[in-house]
């Protein structure tokens, strides 16, 4: 990873995180419920979750030049104020962005800045379910790509998910993001939150 990269997120966590919230200082009982990392919300009805999710697709059928979507993983909004995760797996070292979804993202994170806040973090994993504190992520937050500090390669590929369409997409090398355990992912939420209760 480039020592700039490297700095911008840096500049990133110290902004988001100011010293009196970094971790050493959070509520000691916070801390411990990280630790034992157990699900803040759980879906009670796992079936019926699934199912609303399911039926969405119905709307799009055979026949319709319209195609599905492209998906927001995680959006989270606190007194005007925004958090967005996408998370992509890793293939090969790298991580595969459709070029349509980072241009509605470039936008969306220019519009939610512009009266309020919003980070808007890109997160690449192996196979992690996010339970384990020690496990690796990499991360890069919005603001990052759009001063160019990630690079932007354009690739197309014929995708057979999609009828054998070519999709354009951005790949992301896994050294051009910064690694960071589950638990600092956390942390760099929350104090995300923390940030907006002001």
């Amino acid at each position: 990873m480039s020592k700039d990269v490297e700095h911008n997120l840096g500049d990133i966590w110290n902004k988001a995180i100011p010293k009196k919230t970094r971790k050493d200082n959070f509520d000691p009982l916070l801390q411990e419920k990280i630790k034992q990392r157990k699900a803040k919300h759980i879906i009670g009805n796992p079936a019926e979750f699934t199912k609303s999710r399911e039926i969405l697709g119905n709307i799009i059928i055979e026949g319709m030049k319209t195609s599905g979507g492209t998906d927001v993983d995680w959006l989270v909004e606190h007194k005007g104020k925004f958090i967005i995760l996408e998370i992509k797996s890793f293939s090969d070292d790298r991580i595969r962005i459709p070029v349509a979804q980072m241009i509605a993202y470039e936008n969306l994170h220019k519009k939610l800045n512009e009266n309020g806040k919003c980070y808007l973090y890109v997160i690449g994993i192996d196979d992690t379910k996010f339970m384990i504190d020690s496990d690796a992520v990499w991360i890069f937050e919005m603001s990052e790509w759009n001063r160019h500090a990630i690079p932007h390669v354009e690739n197309s590929m014929i995708d057979h998910n999609y009828g054998g369409k070519t999709r354009r997409s951005y790949i992301v090398e896994r050294a051009h993001m910064t690694e960071i355990t589950v638990d600092t992912l956390s942390n760099i939420i929350e104090s995300a939150w923390i940030e907006f209760e002001k």
